[in-house]
């Protein structure tokens, strides 16, 4: 049952995922993540031009939501956003976001974010006008209490420039499954190649479409929530069983000429499905994208 790589085959219909049981549906540890509601539950501190809400298309699908925008200064002088969250020792999470930067960024110049989960942080480099979806596993080795985001440039950016960041999520992981794209669209936009986590052993299927839906829909008797437009062309392109050790899973989908100029200019996005004991346990993961790096 290894690798299946059908970019239009038939779609599974969603009814027949709907006789399994149900499953623990996560919930985002974060308050107010996607700042619909203001800063909320957010902190801010740290040096900064600019710091803002304004409405920008992070996600990459063509739709503007309300960010938090930010002109930061150098690392030295780091703007900070932060919220409240017990973190456990041991305990695996996930934390995504989508980022973005716009405006006016010197050549020689690099953007930042950087998160500080417990113990553990990973910074990501990125330049102007950039979309990339920010993906970070941890196991925080103390207790904490907060969780801190640091954005700033390699040296004092221009005014005009602002990195963007929308729809922040923090998981514990259990039953979750959740994907992520190793590929670089604009050097590698060939093939998507993904790396699948999600419980030990488990089988599990990548749906691909080029669609997400406005809003997450639960669906009777699956764990998780239902986030991509079956009207997007959505198919399944992929099964294959999490390592028993690794906790993940890899590959890489060739994407066809005729695909590609299809989606030209266009994310696309997959979801992983999770069957842990068919057809008892059926989870549905976060849906990433494979957006324009």
């Amino acid at each position: 049952m290894k690798k299946l790589a059908i970019l239009f085959a038939v779609l599974t219909p969603i009814s027949m995922l709907c006789q399994a049981g149900v499953a623990h549906a996560q919930t985002n540890l974060l308050k107010d993540s996607g700042f619909e509601k203001g800063l909320g539950a957010w902190s801010v501190s740290g040096g900064k031009f600019y710091a803002g809400l304004e409405k920008v298309d992070c996600d990459g699908d063509g739709v503007k939501s309300q960010c938090l925008s930010v002109t930061p200064d150098w690392s030295g002088n780091a703007f900070v956003l932060s919220q409240k969250v017990p973190l456990v020792k041991g305990r695996r999470y996930w934390l995504r976001m989508a980022v973005r930067g716009t405006g006016s960024l010197s050549a020689s110049n690099t953007s930042y974010v950087k998160d500080q989960a417990g113990y553990q942080s990973i910074a990501h480099f990125k330049g102007n006008g950039r979309l990339y979806e920010h993906v970070l596993v941890f196991s925080p080795s103390a207790n904490s209490a907060s969780l801190n985001l640091q954005l700033y440039t390699a040296s004092r950016a221009r005014l005009g420039f602002k990195i963007n960041i929308d729809n922040i999520e923090l998981y514990e992981m259990k039953s979750l499954p959740w994907s992520k794209c190793d590929s670089v669209r604009n050097l590698n936009p060939t093939s998507i190649k993904m790396r699948t986590f999600g419980k030990p052993s488990s089988l599990y299927l990548i749906w691909l479409g080029q669609k997400r839906l406005s809003m997450s829909v639960k669906i009777p008797g699956i764990g998780g929530l239902f986030e991509m437009d079956p009207s997007g062309g959505m198919v399944v392109v992929s099964t294959g069983v999490i390592h028993r050790v690794r906790g993940y899973d890899d590959v890489t989908l060739p994407l066809p000429a005729a695909v590609l100029l299809k989606i030209k200019g266009r994310p696309l996005y997959w979801m992983p499905v999770q069957v842990t004991s068919l057809p008892t346990t059926v989870t549905i993961g976060k849906t990433a994208s494979w957006g324009f790096l």
